[in-house]
C-alpha cells in the first residue's frame, strides 16, 4: 500500500487552494475527487485511485483557469 501511495498523487492541495483562492464551487469537487482518491489507495484498488485523482487534477485545473479568468475579467471591468 505504501508503494501504492508514492505512485498516485492526489492533487489534494490543488483542489484545496483552487477552492480557496479561485473558483470555489468547481474547488469543492477537486477536493472531493482527492478524498476518494485516498479513499481507493486505501482500499488497495490502483483503478479507481487512478481516475479519481485524474478528476481530482482536472477540477482543480478547471477551477484555477476560470479562476484567472474571472479576476482578470473583474479587474478590467474595474479598470475601465
Amino acid at each position: 500500500m505504501e508503494d501504492l501511495k508514492k505512485k498516485i498523487q492526489n492533487y489534494l492541495i490543488i483542489g484545496i487552494l483552487a477552492t480557496l483562492f479561485c473558483w470555489p464551487p468547481i474547488g469543492v469537487i477537486a477536493v472531493v475527487f482527492a478524498g476518494k482518491a485516498n479513499t481507493y489507495i486505501a482500499l488497495d484498488n490502483p483503478a479507481k485511485a487512478m481516475m479519481a485523482a485524474e478528476k481530482a487534477k482536472f477540477w482543480g485545473a478547471a477551477a484555477v483557469i476560470i479562476g484567472i479568468f474571472s479576476y482578470l475579467a473583474a479587474w478590467i471591468t474595474v479598470a475601465l
